[in-house]
Parts: C-alpha cells; structure tokens; sequence
C-alpha cells in the first residue's frame, strides 16, 4: 500500500508534497480531525486540545507599566493559536470578566480593563471551544497618582521676593512631579521629587498671575495633570497687628505692708484666632494701600515706686495711626497700690493696697485686691487674667496671667535637669525669649520662659516659671505661642506672690517687668515692663518698603513679622 501520505493528501493535509508522515523536517501546521486520535500510550488527542492557545505578552495603554483600577483601558493580549471559532474569546482578569473584547487575529486580542482594587491578578483567555490559555505573569492594578493640593491658586508672591510653595500628590509607588504646560515664574524652580516650588520671583511692576500646569508620575508611569497659579502681588491687601502697652509700676512697700503688682499693659490684636485682652474677638486688619505710612508708637513700662504710701506709675500707650485708619491704642497698665494707696486704673488694673485698679474693657483685667488687710498688696491685672487677692497676713496675691499669641512660634531641643533651667541646644524654627511658652518630654504643662540666662533668642540657657519633671538631653521643645502682658504679684505676708506669665515676680525687693512683653512690675519699685508691635501678614507678600524704629523682621509659620521693640513707622 502507498504511504499514508499519498491516499490522504487531496487538500486535507499540509503539505502537499509527496513526503512520509511525521519528519522533524516536515511538520504539519494544521491537522483536521472528524473524531479522535488514539497514540500507542493511551493519550487521546480530541479536535479541542489538538492545537492550544498560548499568552506571550500583554501591553498595557500607553507607557504605562500597570492597569489603572477605575477600569477602562485598552490592553492588548499578543500570542498564538487564538480563534473566534464559535464567538468572540473570553478574557478573564482574576474571576472578573472583560466586558469588551476584540478578536484582532490569531496572534492579537484586544479588552477593556474592568475597574478592580489595586494588585496582580490571573489573566487567561477562553475560547469557545473550552481551549485556554493562562498568562503566568498576570496583570498589575497600581493606584494613579491622586492630588492633594487643591488646583489654582497656590498663594501670593512679591515682586523680586523669595517664595516657596509645595503640591503634593500621593500614589502607591514614589512620585515625580514635572510642569508639563504653561511655566513657572523666571526664578523659581520645581524640585521633582518633594513638589517643592521655591526661588526668588521676577520683578513685575503690576500684579501678574503665572499658570502653568504640573503632572504627577508614579514608578508605574502612570500620571495625573493639574492646573496650578501663583498671584505676583506688588503689595498686601492688609496686615494684622498685636498691639501691648507698657506695664504699670509695682506700689511702695514698707513696714511688712505690701504694696500692690502694677497691672500688665493692654492688649489689641487682629490675629486670626487670638483674642485681646478681657475675651473680646480678635478685630479687624487694618486695610492698606501701596505706599500708605503708619507710624508706630511702643509704649514705656511705668516707674515703680517704694515710698511705703506711693502708687507705682501707670505705663504709657502703645499706638499705630495712619490716614486710613482710626488712631489703634492698647491702654497702658496701671500702676500698682501703695499700703494704702489704691492701685491705678489702666489697660490691667494695678494690684491694690487698699482699693485695686480697674482694667479697660477689651484691653486688660482688674487688679488683684488685699482681702481685710491692708500689709497685703494684690496682684496686678493682666491682659489674661485678674490679679490674685492676697489672704490676712499671709502671701502677696499672684499677678494676672497674660495672653498668649499663638503667631511667634518656636521648634528646637534642649536638654533639662529637675529645675527651672532650660538649655536650649538647637533652634529649628523661631526664636525663644521671656514669655514663650514651652512644651516638651519632662516639661509640666503651661510651662513658660520667665527670664534669660545666657541665652538671647538661640542656643543658650533660659530660666522657666516651673522646674522640669525629669532630667534628659535632646528633648524636643515646641511652643505653641508666646505670653505677653502679664500682672506683677504683690507682696507683704511671708511670701510675696509670683508675677503672671509675662509679668514681674513679687517678692520684697520689686522685681521689673520684662521689657518689650508689657508685664507689670512687681511691689516696692519694679518697673513695668515696656510695650511692643506686632506687625504681621503672608510670607507670600513683598517685603514692607521702608521702615524705621529698627523692627526685627522674620518670616515665621507662613507670615512676615516684624518687631517694633522702639517707636517708628512702616510704609506697605
């Protein structure tokens, strides 16, 4: 008999050449079969497993390294021996069916992601036949970088000023961020993997907005645009203020009597969130325009006095007036009672020896007063709180506590003992003085500087209102704010009573208010404490154009401040 080839061949087996069955050398591409083959080890080869499909790759949309799990992506399937014998293949990615799928040849499939959580699942394809195939490397679902930072406007910038703004954009994998339209302002760079926008602005003489727009990019390459401006300002619309008047001076003291604290000096601010001084709501910013001047008027601390029947002298105001404002006055804080001399009436009332003075409405509190005794002074109001009374013979009355501003704050670490030393070893931000409050590991709570060591606004050593707990190095220190304006304690008894936060201490020999705080002065002769201003408005804003007086000026938390510790005036 002819070989098999030969009575068989008539367009049913391929090729067509007169060859024997089964070379190496010439093998059948597609064999049809009406039933089964039965090979000599029992294997049973049937017209649906004869010839298989196979997954070589997969090809996510775009440069993409990963599906995105909201769905809706085209991926292409490339591999061989795919048919659509029957209907359309299925495409199934984990149990999860594809809903669109397009037979593109035997070597190509094409389906639409359906939306899944982010991770790897199965991908295999079926036909209709029930031949499968199974990709081992699966597919990838990876979160698309979402943003943050709200689209638009990020801030303002001043003319030639420094400026630094941060996006942010988060995924499951690392972020690259790049301006992919429009541009940033000549000056100012993007660091590509923090969001960080900084630099010093171009000089525009009108106010001029930059757009431009910022992509996100994870490590799957998958990316998210959004549109972003930054407002070029020439000057701020307006600048807030804290306002303290210089504190009153301690009352006399002799015999035993005790003289009353002087009252701390009054307290104004336009602060978002701070409140003057006797709980009023903080008040309007004062409106400005290009080139407008105010001037700045610091207020003196009142002279203590320690004749055993002299009031201690009030303090003197602290102001800001321009054109286009109504004149802004924090009220000076009275001065202290002598032994029988009331004390004053002021922005705090002065501690009495016989009749306490009373502090101005939404600027300071009442004086503290003796209570059936006249050889015990009260302690001085403060722009926080009333002044302590003071028992029969017994301790001088604590000093109204001040108000503490939550702008001028301060980060670092210090290393504490079980005392009132704080050793201030790293500044991060701010700067430390009388009347910041502290907050750290060891450190009891409402914890504030009381006066300086040998430390001056940095490094150094501080002395606080209360010893620390404990005894450790490289504790964090952060401050929540700083007080001000705080009553002088009276004295007389056995121990004379302790100033308020920010005012002066009391005890025999008349302690002086802090200066440029607005704290009282103590009995028998402290001086009150001089006043101080606050100027203060977004970092974002150019620079004030001119000033004078000397004001300290730091960009602290998001804002401009400026000092003024003397008279003088600032122009917007």
């Amino acid at each position: 008999m002819a070989n098999y080839h030969n009575l068989k061949n008539a367009a049913i087996l391929t090729p067509t050449a007169n060859q024997d069955l089964g070379s190496d050398a010439n093998r059948y591409s597609n064999v049809f079969m009406s039933g089964n083959i039965v090979l000599n080890n029992s294997v049973i080869v049937t017209s649906n497993n004869a010839i298989l499909p196979r997954i070589t790759s997969i090809t996510y949309s775009g440069s993409v390294t990963a599906a995105n799990p909201s769905g809706g992506e085209t991926i292409t399937i490339t591999g061989t021996n795919f048919n659509n014998a029957g209907g359309t293949p299925t495409v199934l990615i984990g149990t999860a069916i594809a809903s669109v799928v397009s037979y593109v040849s035997s070597t190509s499939i094409t389906f639409t992601t359906p939306a899944l959580s982010a991770g790897s699942y199965g991908l295999t394809v079926l036909h209709s036949d029930g031949a499968a195939a199974i990709f081992a490397s699966g597919i990838n679902y990876s979160g698309i970088p979402s943003w943050s930072t709200a689209s638009g406007n990020l801030g303002p910038a001043g003319s030639a000023a420094s400026a630094s703004f941060t996006v942010v954009a988060t995924s499951d994998s690392a972020i690259t961020y790049s301006v992919t339209s429009g541009s940033l302002p000549t000056g100012l760079s993007l660091n590509t993997s923090s969001g960080v926008i900084s630099g010093t602005m171009p000089t525009f003489a009108n106010a001029t907005t930059f757009n431009f727009t910022i992509t996100a990019t994870d490590a799957e390459n998958q990316a998210t645009a959004r549109a972003f401006s930054i407002a070029g300002v020439t000057t701020a619309p307006s600048v807030q203020y804290i306002l303290i008047a210089g504190g009153g001076g301690g009352g006399g003291y002799g015999g035993g009597a005790g003289g009353g604290g002087g009252g701390a000096g009054g307290y104004r601010s336009s602060i978002t969130g701070e409140s003057s001084g006797g709980g009023a709501s903080a008040e309007s910013a004062i409106s400005v325009s290009a080139g407008a001047v105010f001037t700045v008027t610091i207020g003196g601390g009142g002279v203590g006095r320690n004749g055993e029947e002299s009031a201690g002298d009030s303090g003197t105001n602290s102001s800001i007036s321009g054109a286009s404002i109504a004149t802004l006055t924090a009220v000076a804080g009275g001065g202290g009672g002598g032994n029988s001399v009331s004390g004053k009436n002021g922005g705090s009332g002065g501690g009495g020896g016989n009749t306490a003075g009373t502090g101005t409405a939404n600027q300071g509190y009442a004086g503290g007063l003796p209570t059936g005794d006249l050889f015990c002074g009260g302690g001085g109001g403060g722009a926080g709180q009333i002044g302590g009374t003071a028992p029969v013979y017994a301790n001088g009355g604590v000093g109204g506590n001040g108000v503490k501003t939550g702008v001028l704050l301060f980060t670092g670490a210090a290393s504490i003992a079980s005392n009132t030393t704080l050793t201030i070893t790293a500044v991060s931000a701010g700067t430390i003085t009388v009347g910041t409050q502290v907050t750290g590991t060891g450190i009891p709570a409402g914890a504030y500087i009381k006066s300086l060591g040998t430390g001056t606004g940095g490094t150094g050593t501080y002395i606080m209102n209360a010893a620390a707990t404990a005894t450790n190095t490289g504790v964090a220190i952060t401050s929540t704010g700083r007080y001000h304006a705080g009553g002088g304690g009276g004295a007389g008894g056995t121990t004379p009573g302790a100033g308020g936060a920010g005012g002066g201490a009391g005890d025999a020999n008349g302690v002086n208010g802090a200066a440029n705080t607005g704290g009282g002065g103590a009995n028998a002769g402290g001086t009150g404490g001089s006043g101080i201003v606050y100027i203060v408005y977004g970092s974002g804003y150019p620079a004030l154009t001119s000033t004078t007086g000397s004001p300290t000026y730091t960009i602290e938390n998001g804002y401009n401040v400026y000092k003024f510790t003397s008279s003088g005036s600032f122009t917007v």
